[in-house]
């Protein structure tokens, strides 16, 4: 896979985070990402892949 611009790549903080046990209220601490990428080789060439994590991220597409 080939990586994009920097705009492929989204950091943050999932929704919540500061209502965790031991969390600060004021924790800056990034605790999720999106990653874009376009696939570089076989059948799906040229199509865009979204790497992104489990938790926090209930309206994943």
């Amino acid at each position: 896979m080939g990586l994009g611009m920097p705009a492929d790549l989204v950091r943050g903080q999932y929704a919540g985070y500061r209502d965790e046990p031991r969390v600060a209220k004021d924790s800056d601490v990034e605790t999720y990402c999106d990653l874009w990428c376009r696939v570089l080789k076989g059948r799906a060439l040229g199509e865009r892949r979204t790497i992104r994590p489990a938790r926090g991220t209930l309206n994943a597409s």
